[in-house]
């Protein structure tokens, strides 16, 4: 289990322990001075999509209190229902949003204050979650209101695989 080393990046940690990589190899796939001012979930969909990852987003109903948003979400019983790994948006007593790792049965907290897996009943406040399944990504593209094509994302770096059609 990978702790996060400041305050700012609980992204950095719980990406690394969604990938089962290194803190070192999840904060060069955000860059150089994420760490201090932290990452956003959107971030995170981008990386893990670049990686192979599909991704679904859903707002939970603790975003419109951490927001101040008013807009539609979903009760957070999704996240035992889908029982699939996820990044998932929780908001602390104190007023913070704090990323950590779900498995599919517990949360994975980077925090340094938490040991151990974690039950969902421990946390009050779901802000949202970003479900993970490791398929590939698919990205269409379309030319004037057509689809041209399809790519097939894989690997940071790789071209994908074009399918005209």
């Amino acid at each position: 289990m990978i702790k996060q080393r400041k305050a700012t990046d609980c992204g950095i940690a719980t990406l690394a322990n969604l990938l089962g990589t290194t803190y070192e190899d999840a904060h060069a796939m955000y860059g150089a001075d994420r760490a201090t001012y932290g990452v956003t979930i959107q971030e995170t969909a981008a990386i893990l999509f670049n990686e192979g990852y599909t991704t679904q987003y859903v707002p939970l109903t603790g975003f419109n209190k951490a927001t101040g948003l008013a807009i539609q979400t979903i009760s957070p019983e999704i996240i035992t229902q889908k029982a699939t790994k996820a990044i998932i948006q929780v908001l602390t007593p104190s007023g913070i949003i704090h990323q950590v790792f779900f498995d599919g049965k517990h949360i994975h907290d980077p925090s340094p204050k938490v040991t151990g897996p974690q039950p969902l009943s421990a946390y009050d406040c779901f802000v949202d979650a970003l479900f993970v399944v490791k398929e590939p990504a698919w990205l269409v593209r379309k030319c004037a209101g057509e689809v041209a094509e399809v790519v097939v994302t894989g690997k940071v770096g790789s071209k994908g695989l074009k399918v005209p059609l």
